[in-house]
C-alpha cells in the first residue's frame, strides 16, 4: 500500500513496529470508534476517513472495514503519521442489559492495527533535483538520524502505544502494558 502524502512529493518514510489487537466479544463499536477519533483531536491531528466500508453477510451477519490516516505536521520538516486499521467480523448488533441499562451493542471479532510512521522532507523541498537528494539523504543518515530515531521516531510510538492502550482499557481487556507512559 501506498503511503499517504508521498505520492510524488519526495518525503522519506521511517516506519516503526506496528501495533495490533484483537478482541472477539461483545462491545460498543460506536463508542469505541468516537473515543479513538477523540484521541487523534485532541493531539490536533489532521483526520481522513479513507474508507468505511459495511457488508452484510449471509444469516444477518455484517463485515466491516475502516481505514484511518491521520497526520501531524511537527516541523517544517518532520511530519507524524498513524494509520489505523479496523476489520470487524461476524458483527450483529445484540440488546444487554448493562449497569442496569438497557443498551444496544456490538458481538463480533475484531483487529485494529496502528502504524505510526514518520515522514521527512513532506514537502519535498529537497527532491527536486538529484544534488539535493543526495545533501538530503546525507543530512538524513548523518546529521538528523539521531534526532529522527531519538526523538520523532520515539515521541510518535510511546503517543500510538498510549492509543493502544486506550482502546485496550475501553474494551475492558485485561492484558494491558504501558510501556513508559510518563516518558512522553
Amino acid at each position: 500500500m501506498a503511503r499517504p502524502g508521498t505520492s510524488g512529493e519526495g518525503g522519506i518514510d521511517y516506519t516503526m513496529a506496528m501495533l495490533r489487537l484483537r478482541y472477539k466479544g461483545v462491545f460498543d463499536w460506536e463508542g469505541l470508534y468516537k473515543t479513538m477519533k477523540g484521541w487523534f483531536k485532541e493531539r490536533e491531528y489532521d483526520f481522513l476517513e479513507k474508507r468505511y466500508k459495511h457488508k452484510m453477510r449471509a444469516g444477518g451477519y455484517a463485515e466491516i472495514e475502516v481505514n484511518w490516516d491521520c497526520w501531524r505536521e511537527e516541523t517544517e520538516y518532520v511530519k507524524n503519521w498513524v494509520t489505523v486499521y479496523f476489520h470487524l467480523w461476524d458483527v450483529k448488533e445484540v440488546e444487554v442489559i448493562k449497569n442496569g441499562k438497557k443498551m444496544t451493542l456490538t458481538k463480533g471479532r475484531m483487529k485494529i492495527e496502528i502504524e505510526p510512521w514518520v515522514e521527512v522532507d513532506y514537502e519535498g523541498r529537497w527532491a527536486d533535483s538529484l544534488f539535493k537528494r543526495k545533501l538530503r539523504d546525507f543530512y538524513n543518515r548523518f546529521l538528523y538520524r539521531i534526532e529522527i530515531e531519538s526523538l520523532w521516531q520515539d515521541k510518535l510510538w510511546y503517543n500510538a502505544n498510549k492509543l493502544h492502550q486506550l482502546t485496550k482499557r475501553y474494551l475492558e481487556m485485561e492484558a494491558e502494558s504501558e510501556a513508559f507512559d510518563d516518558y512522553w
